[in-house]
């Protein structure tokens, strides 16, 4: 079960989708990073939701990869992360 983030959102991109099959279904790719106050699990699928297009709700999933973790002081820590994937329809990735 993937990981919902829905705060922490730092960055967010579109391109045109690379694979034939993706760019035959209209549908684009998504870059996104996001922090959490938590380090997650090598190999963790994350779901972010990207709001509505033409009255559909959309998302991306994929695996989050470690950007960057930084030192907070006071014993805190912020761990940046990226997902890039398809943009998909809420429900069909």
């Amino acid at each position: 079960m993937p990981v919902h983030v829905r705060r922490g959102l730092r960055k967010l991109e579109f391109a045109p989708a690379t694979d034939a099959r993706a760019a035959r279904d209209a549908r684009d790719e998504a870059l996104v990073e996001f922090v959490t106050e938590a380090p997650l699990a090598v190999g963790t699928t994350a779901c972010v939701p990207l709001g509505r297009r033409n009255g559909e709700l959309r998302e991306v999933v994929g695996i989050a990869q470690l950007v960057e973790s930084k030192d907070l002081g006071a014993h805190r820590r912020e761990y940046r992360y990226r997902i890039r994937g398809a943009v998909t329809k809420v429900g069909t990735s």
